[in-house]
């Protein structure tokens, strides 16, 4: 092994022939050198001493884009994202656009799929969603209130002020009414709202849960209420092991029930 310092120390950084003994080999075994160290310089062929040669290093200066005249950038101004019925009509319009179908067929297209994305009932229909489950542990059934969709408006000219009433049949006992809280002027109201009752297991298939949908009248002086729909669950025909959510639809009533509930 030669060390480069031991070239770097001789005349002209060269070692003469010399020989050098091979390891591992033969007995008396050596290799005859003649070494040179020398310092080259990319791009030139002159083997004259180049230690004195100096190369400027270039700074390396990033590539920049072209300036672009009369730029202004707002970062404050933010484009709102199209809303689910502009996409759905942006969709819909070149492939309907040549059969030249009416633009109000496109509409009812694109709000018909609103209702399927968001498991709503068909728009035009009057339902309620619920949420029913029987607690096996606490014997109780549990009724969540959460909407009602597209409530009539019977014989007013306002808008309702719509509640729901839960009955459970066939106990016609006040006791066994619940009501949720009114929602003034509203044809799509939300409640939200959770009900109990209290029974036995062996109970559950021989009950009805009956749903109305009310409006208070204020048309008269004693404020009586009106029923706008109504609708019968039988609780035999779900499985309420588990929570049960869905839209149960509901039938036009435009009756006086004469009081004030």
């Amino acid at each position: 092994m030669i060390r480069i310092s031991r070239l770097l120390s001789q005349d002209q950084m060269t070692m003469k022939l010399q020989k050098f003994p091979l390891k591992n080999s033969g007995f008396d075994s050596t290799v005859s050198l003649a070494l040179q160290l020398k310092a080259m310089v990319k791009g030139t062929t002159d083997e004259s001493n180049h230690l004195d040669q100096t190369v400027p290093v270039q700074p390396v200066v990033p590539a920049q884009d072209p300036p672009v005249e009369n730029e202004k950038l707002d970062f404050k101004t933010k484009v709102a994202p199209p809303s689910l019925d502009e996409h759905m009509a942006n969709i819909l319009e070149p492939v309907l656009k040549p059969l030249d179908v009416d633009p109000d067929v496109i509409e009812t297209v694109t709000r018909k799929r609103n209702v399927e994305r968001n498991n709503l009932p068909e728009f035009d229909k009057f339902s309620v969603q619920l949420t029913l489950r029987y607690s096996m542990q606490r014997q109780l059934l549990i009724a969540v209130v959460h909407k009602v969709m597209n409530v009539p408006m019977g014989n007013q000219s306002d808008l309702p002020d719509p509640y729901v009433k839960l009955l459970l049949l066939p106990d016609q006992m006040k006791m066994s009414k619940r009501k949720t809280s009114v929602v003034k002027n509203s044809v799509n109201p939300v409640y939200d709202e959770t009900f109990e009752y209290t029974l036995l297991p062996s109970e559950i298939n021989n009950r009805t849960l009956v749903v109305s949908v009310c409006s208070r009248s204020s048309s008269t002086i004693f404020g009586r209420c009106l029923t706008l729909g109504k609708g019968a669950i039988e609780l035999a025909k779900l499985d309420l092991s588990k929570a049960v959510t869905d839209w149960f639809e509901l039938e036009n009533i435009d009756c006086d029930e004469g009081g004030n509930d």
